[in-house]
């Protein structure tokens, strides 16, 4: 039984390590909790920045009003957007570039995704 009981200890040591590690890749600036819940108010573009405004106060963890993109890229933005909740997030980087993908939701169960690609991002924090 104490060989089974050890063996269970550094299974899930392993798996709280990969966990820790996975943890300590993402950069400073990202929300490594996430924004589940926060509602994407709008999305401002013009030539040198994007802009997601949120409203994060129903965000299960954590609190942002905006995030900044500069030199980005657009992948994919859906075409109609009214109201639209933050559902989870997925970060990418390669070769210096970032690439976002926000899964989104309308209160109606019609999901969609933004996709953005980056150089530089300001998140502030309210």
């Amino acid at each position: 039984m104490a060989n089974k009981n050890k063996s269970m200890n550094n299974n899930l040591y392993k798996k709280l390590g990969k966990i820790f590690e996975y943890d300590k890749n993402f950069p400073d600036w990202y929300w490594k909790r996430g924004l589940h819940d926060a509602e994407i108010i709008s999305i401002d573009v013009d030539y040198a920045k994007l802009t997601l405004s949120l409203d994060s106060n129903n965000a299960i963890y954590e609190r942002v009003s905006k995030i900044i993109f500069r030199e980005y890229k657009i992948i994919h933005i859906p075409k109609e957007i009214k109201r639209i909740w933050w559902l989870s997030d997925e970060i990418e980087k390669r070769d210096g570039t970032y690439e976002l993908k926000i899964h989104i939701d309308d209160g109606y169960s019609n999901n969609d995704t933004i996709v953005i690609q980056f150089q530089r991002i300001e998140v502030i924090r309210p």
